[in-house]
């Protein structure tokens, strides 16, 4: 039997969504697929688009924020960012968005991209 890559990874995407953990989301797969069943499209495709589907619905902050683990299996956004920003650790807290500033011999141009 051949082994492939994208099912070996839709096995990992399945445990990471759905494995057996108190913080973990409660995305449920329409299909059981078990080891040695000779499975076809249809079934791995109904998975996948129910963990695409659960993903995005996991998502927080506005519209082109950055996800940040909140604590407790929760998402949290960070911005959006505006030309030129990145994200700064902040010890104990979450990271906040902040332009480098240049220093002694390096100049920084801050702007989109």
């Amino acid at each position: 039997m051949r082994r492939r890559p994208s099912l070996g990874l839709f096995i990992g995407l399945v445990l990471t969504f759905c494995g057996a953990s108190a913080a973990s989301a409660a995305c449920v797969v329409p299909n059981t697929i078990t080891t040695g069943q000779v499975s076809d499209a249809t079934p791995v495709m109904g998975n996948f688009n129910s963990l695409a589907a659960c993903a995005n619905s996991l998502a927080a902050g506005s519209t082109n924020a950055v996800q940040i683990n909140a604590g407790s299996g929760a998402f949290a956004g960070v911005g959006p960012l505006t030309n030129g920003q990145v994200l700064v650790g902040s010890t104990g807290a979450a990271p906040v968005p902040a332009t480098i500033t240049a220093g002694a011999g390096i100049s920084v141009t801050n702007g989109a991209g």
